[in-house]
């Protein structure tokens, strides 16, 4: 017995084996997974070559030989229904003969009939063929031009969400181009007058004229010139400086300030006085208007709790470190510094004590005085 007709002996157990619509059916689906698992195999042994991982690689390659195995089945599973294609088309096209022959016999009988009818509508079908022509191209050029005008208006919204895309981008790019430059530029606060209000820009900071400074920067070129900057600004306000120096310490970000603290005198109070400093003491007020100042310039300013150098009464110490680079670092909080709950308690306390001692030094002048 030959393979083809052992094929065929078994194939005759398949389902739809008599009929031709799903003989073919059958072959084209495996046809068609055949041809997938052959795609998937190249798909997985090009994978396999490409892993770096010997393990991974040796799993792809199974995976590989296992669609390489279902293609081969699909193969063999699809041979026996193209033969049985070709029998059952061969005699579909047998039986097809007969009836042609017969229809050809009774047709040529009917042709003779036709002859004269067929001569007539000759000139009529090849006008209804030229019409129908027209029309097929008429409506050809009617649905190319609808999609041309389709295509038309789709581009034109393309075109305009590309155009809104450039621009946004355009604008991301001038905000970061302007804040890598104020992150880059170096710190300067021009000493010049303000045009609208004809006032000096250092006019806010006169009202403290007499308050003495020092000024530490550290050994850097920019923290150098910003120090530098802040004494003539300092100098032109009527400040006194009191001492300039590069200290190679670790300074924080920014401008720090530190203040005179006005310290509590027991024994004073004791004796009948006040406890508190008798003269004027403006360093924290000087000291806030300071910050403020740079701050309205665009610089990062803060008060300085942690240094421990003890100050005289109407003296500030200014420390000036690195400029801040918010471009490189992300934003740095630019408000007012947040204090520690242990200096904000020990503020609280500094007032109420401050207050008391005032209000009971009144009350002891005033017993005093009426005696």
């Amino acid at each position: 017995m030959s393979v083809h007709a052992t094929i065929t002996h078994f194939a005759i157990c398949f389902p739809d084996w008599n009929s031709l619509d799903s003989v073919r059916r059958a072959h084209s689906r495996l046809e068609g997974l055949a041809l997938v698992s052959f795609a998937l195999l190249v798909l997985f042994d090009v994978s396999a070559h490409l892993s770096e991982g010997k393990n991974r690689a040796r799993l792809l390659e199974k995976i590989g030989l296992c669609f390489f195995a279902l293609a081969v089945l699909a193969e063999i599973a699809a041979y026996p229904y193209g033969e049985r294609n070709d029998t059952l088309s061969e005699k579909i096209i047998g039986s097809l003969d007969a009836k042609a022959r017969e229809a050809s016999t009774n047709a040529s009988s009917a042709l003779t009939k036709a002859e004269a009818a067929d001569a007539m509508a000759g000139k009529a079908q090849g006008k209804a063929e030229a019409a129908e022509t027209s029309a097929k191209r008429a409506g050809i050029l009617a649905a190319q031009a609808e999609t041309d005008a389709q295509n038309a208006r789709q581009d034109a919204i393309q075109l305009r969400v590309d155009l809104k895309t450039t621009e946004q981008g355009l604008t991301d790019e001038h905000n970061k181009r302007i804040e890598l430059e104020k992150s880059i530029a170096p710190r300067f606060i021009l000493p010049m007058s303000l045009p609208q209000e004809d006032l000096a820009i250092t006019d806010v900071l006169k009202k403290f004229t007499g308050v003495h400074a020092i000024v530490d920067c550290i050994p850097d070129w920019e923290a150098r010139r910003a120090a530098h900057n802040i004494i003539a600004l300092l100098i032109q306000a009527g400040w006194a400086i009191d001492s300039t120096a590069i200290v190679d310490k670790d300074f924080p970000d920014g401008v720090s300030i530190k203040v005179h603290q006005l310290v509590f005198d027991e024994e004073a109070y004791h004796a009948g006085r006040s406890g508190w400093p008798e003269e004027e003491d403006k360093a924290r007020d000087a000291g806030d208007e300071l910050i403020a100042f740079l701050r309205a310039n665009d610089w990062v300013a803060q008060t300085d709790f942690s240094e421990q150098r003890v100050l005289e009464p109407n003296q500030l110490y200014i420390k000036v470190g690195f400029k801040p680079a918010p471009y490189f670092m992300g934003s740095l909080p630019t408000g007012p510094p947040i204090m520690p709950w242990e200096e904000r308690k020990t503020e609280q306390i500094r007032t109420i004590l401050k207050n008391f001692w005032i209000e009971q030094d009144r009350v002891l002048k005033d017993v005093q005085h009426k005696h």
